[in-house]
């Protein structure tokens, strides 16, 4: 009798964890299908936007647009010392923008990817561009 109690015991924590694990796949699963729907919305929304601006462009040619602009030299400007370019780069490359933030914690994705946003100065215009194997 303890045999089969001890056996439906364990065949019960079985089960649980099985659930458990069925749940979780589920939750990662979800979250994933969130990520992809939002990054397609935001990669159309951007190839929307540029295909106005291309029809915009071409519109303008035909109507002749404006006359281009004289080039103009540009006044020579020394460039700051390779520390100080290093020094600035680094700054930046700490802070995620707010709304890249929110999204990746909403994703639950902040603590495993947020450091490399960072680092790769990923913002709202470079997030339509990755792609799953980024």
């Amino acid at each position: 009798e303890a045999k089969t109690a001890a056996a439906a015991a364990r065949a019960a924590n079985e089960q649980i964890r099985a659930e458990r694990q069925a749940a979780m796949a589920a939750e990662a699963k979800a979250k994933a299908d969130q990520a992809a729907a939002e990054l397609l919305a935001s990669e159309e929304a951007t190839a929307a936007a540029a295909a106005a601006k291309k029809r915009k462009k071409k519109k303008k040619k035909k109507r002749g647009g404006a006359a281009p602009m004289p080039s103009v030299e540009e006044p020579s400007v020394e460039a700051p010392p390779a520390e100080a370019v290093a020094e600035s780069t680094v700054e930046q490359h700490d802070e995620l923008s707010d709304d890249i933030s929110a999204l990746l914690r909403r994703l639950g994705l902040e603590d495993r990817v947020g450091p490399v946003f960072a680092r790769e100065q990923i913002d709202e215009n470079a997030l339509p561009f990755l792609t799953v194997e980024d």
